[in-house]
Parts: C-alpha cells; sequence; structure tokens
C-alpha cells in the first residue's frame, strides 16, 4: 500500500514539474510576453543609464560601458593624487619636527656636556663626581633668548648627585648650571652654584 501511494506521490511531482516546464516554454514564445519582457528592459535601462546609452533592446551600449571605466579611471587618478599630496605633506612635516627635534637634541647635549664639566671643576674631587639623572633633573632650553647675539640660547639644568667632601666622605649635593649656547659648538658659562 505505501508503495502504490510513494508512486502516486512521485509522479504527481514529475508530472507537475514537466507542466511548469511546458508553460515557461510556451510564455517564453510567447510573442506578446517577449514584447512586454523587452518594454521593460528598455524602461529599466532608461531610468538606470539614461538616453544615449541604451540600445534598441534596452541593453546598455559599450560605449557608455567605456565612458563609465574612464571616468572611473580619473576618479581613481584623482583620488591617487590627493592622497600622494598628502603623503608628501606628511613627510615633510615628519621631516622638519625630526630636524627641530636632532638640533634641540644638539644643543641641550652640548649644554649638559658642559654643565657637568663645570660642576667636576668647582669639586674637590673632580673623579669623584657622581650625577643622579633619575631624580631631580630638570633642563630647560630657551631657544632664541638672545636673538642678535652670537650664543642666542640660553640653557640651564638642575642636577643632583653624591661627590666627595675633604674628609672622603660621599654627601649628596644639588647643582645649578645656567649657559649661553650658540647653534652649534661650546657656549659661555653665566652661573653656577653647587649646594
Amino acid at each position: 500500500m505505501f508503495r502504490v501511494l510513494w508512486k502516486i506521490i512521485k509522479w504527481f511531482f514529475i508530472l507537475t514539474f514537466v507542466a511548469f516546464c511546458v508553460l515557461v516554454v510556451i510564455e517564453m514564445n510567447d510573442p506578446e510576453a517577449q514584447a512586454k519582457i523587452k518594454q521593460d528592459r528598455i524602461e529599466k535601462c532608461l531610468a538606470e543609464i539614461g538616453a544615449g546609452s541604451c540600445d534598441k533592446d534596452g541593453y546598455e551600449t559599450q560605449e557608455s560601458k567605456d565612458k563609465k571605466e574612464l571616468i572611473e579611471i580619473d576618479r581613481k587618478a584623482k583620488a591617487d593624487a590627493i592622497a600622494e599630496q598628502a603623503k608628501a605633506k606628511a613627510d615633510a612635516r615628519i621631516a622638519a619636527e625630526k630636524a627641530i627635534e636632532a638640533r634641540t637634541y644638539n644643543i641641550t647635549k652640548s649644554g649638559r656636556l658642559m654643565c657637568r664639566y663645570a660642576i667636576k671643576q668647582l669639586a674637590i674631587y673632580p673623579s669623584e663626581v657622581k650625577f643622579n639623572y633619575s631624580r631631580n633633573f630638570e633642563e630647560r632650553l630657551w631657544e632664541n633668548f638672545n636673538k642678535d647675539s652670537s650664543m642666542p640660547h640660553r640653557y640651564s639644568m638642575n642636577v643632583s648627585g653624591k661627590l666627595m667632601n675633604r674628609i672622603g666622605l660621599m654627601v649628596p649635593f644639588n647643582a645649578h648650571c645656567k649657559l649661553d649656547l650658540p647653534t652649534d659648538g661650546n657656549g659661555k658659562l653665566v652661573d653656577i652654584w653647587i649646594k
């Protein structure tokens, strides 16, 4: 009984599928249906692309596709040019910042070395001066402090550490040093004290 029922269901689906295929073929060969499909395609092409870009069957012309491709290539070229300009500006800004940083580093390095040398020269035992840069170290640089001078930059440094006194004990100290510096080379000592 189930076998018969199964065969009936199977043949029902097969016949339904065949009937559907026949209807589709008949619909595809119907001239009115074909004309309506073509008309819909033409209207859709005119609405989406425009009047000069559609052929008589409602498809986009090759000329229109080529124009769109040229417009896209032009848009990409402009976007790439803008990106290149932005990258060039960013690179120039980074280079300028690095140049300023390098110049400032060289000036402060020169000032730091001169201050350390001057502090050691004032100590009783210069070889026994130990600087502590991790605690109470402060340095400042004023560029173009004396604009018309040969030494336009002012540098100051506060540093602490330990030095040996007359009886051989290591004692803590605080020192302050102030210098006038040129852009390159050694400067002159303006003020220094150790306590």
